[in-house]
């Protein structure tokens, strides 16, 4: 029974179990074979563990977690909280959102992108190569298309406003009327079925033939 400190210059050789009853403070560097704690253990500042390390009853860290390798996760993956990930984040399976999915920055989806109800961007969306949709497209404000668009059927129950010119190369159909506010230049042969009624002058560059 000691009662006082304790000094052992060399080594101490330990054969059988040894209890401590208050505390064990190390200050050098101590290996472990084996660590066997059934309560709690407080480090004050790190652990370097070398070999692999099971956490068979779980894993629960308060503070912050520096993971600088690959982390793999065997089934699945809980966070109550904000998950930060400083590069990037690779999944080979297919990943949920059941509360939604909020990308602050770029987003590069290289794959086939399958959306089951609604799409709702509050701002640009850029399609750097083609756009396929097989059902109806609704658009509550406005589609601005800075190149070519190839279209094979367009209905619209509003009214269409084009800003500069419109190239049709078969047949168009008014079936409800045409009406042209400003210059219309028609060059090749133009039929009228029944009637004819201009509110104005009509000038006739060259021949009129009846």
């Amino acid at each position: 029974n000691l009662t006082g400190n304790v000094g052992v210059g060399s080594s101490l050789t330990v054969v059988s179990g040894t209890v401590l009853g208050s505390s064990l403070l190390v200050i050098g560097n101590t290996n472990l074979s084996t660590l066997n704690a059934s309560g709690n253990v407080g480090l004050g500042s790190s652990v370097s563990i070398v070999g692999l390390t099971l956490a068979n009853g779980g894993l629960n860290v308060t503070g912050v977690s520096n993971l600088t390798g690959n982390v793999s996760v065997g089934q699945s993956l809980t966070v109550a909280g904000s998950v930060g990930i400083g590069q990037s984040l690779v999944t080979s399976g297919l990943d949920y959102a059941t509360g939604g999915l909020r990308v602050n920055g770029y987003s590069d989806l290289t794959g086939n992108v399958a959306i089951g109800q609604s799409l709702t961007v509050a701002g640009s969306v850029k399609v750097g190569s083609s756009l396929t949709v097989t059902s109806g497209a609704n658009f509550q404000s406005s589609v601005s298309v800075t190149g070519n668009t190839n279209l094979s059927t367009l209905n619209a129950s509003g009214n269409v406003g084009l800003g500069s010119s419109l190239s049709v190369i078969d047949l168009t159909l008014a079936n409800g009327g045409l009406q042209v506010t400003g210059l219309s230049n028609l060059t090749g042969n133009v039929g009228v079925g029944q009637s004819l009624t201009a509110a104005s002058g009509v000038v006739f560059g060259s021949s009129l033939l009846v």
